[in-house]
């Protein structure tokens, strides 16, 4: 698979132009991902049952990120006949977010070499009833946006945001 291993961030929108026509670092409503990580699994065994893992280095999650934000996950595959087909992690693995970390887990099944992972993370405030209160994504519940398939998150954060 051609991919890029990179841990770096993009961001989509630049911070407030600082001295002399600068531009700071990234405003708090800058929706960021990951570039592309190829699956590198390791097993593990519990109980009799054999687990894959895979722990990401994520230095943009941070509490704030994890009280307020959304973070989104997909795996990507290229397929010789349709090309590449991005879909939601959930579908195939268990993500789990902590400050600074991502871990990748799939129980029984190795995807090393199979998918690319990438996150997305949306900052915003949510509200009271669970919906974001500002940001890219304002109005929208965390289950709404969890459930969008890729090509409409793209569209939502602008293109710029999530591209391939």
């Amino acid at each position: 698979m051609a991919s890029v291993i990179m841990v770096g961030m993009f961001s989509c929108k630049k911070g407030d132009t600082g001295p002399a026509g600068k531009t700071g670092p990234a405003g708090p409503d800058s929706v960021s991902t990951s570039a592309w990580i190829p699956l590198s699994m390791k097993d593990s065994t519990i109980n009799s049952s054999t687990y894959y893992f895979q722990e990401i280095p994520a230095p943009a999650i941070t509490q704030r990120i994890l009280d307020s934000g959304i973070i989104l996950s997909y795996l990507q595959y290229i397929d010789p006949t349709t090309g590449t087909n991005i879909f939601n992690a959930s579908e195939a693995v268990n993500v789990t977010y902590s400050v600074g970390n991502v871990e990748v887990l799939s129980s029984g099944v190795d995807w090393t070499g199979v998918f690319d992972f990438r996150y997305v993370i949306v900052p915003g405030t949510l509200t009271i009833g669970n919906s974001i209160g500002s940001g890219p994504a304002k109005g929208l519940t965390k289950s709404e946006l969890q459930n969008m398939n890729y090509n409409d998150v793209q569209k939502l954060l602008g293109n710029k945001s999530v591209t391939q």
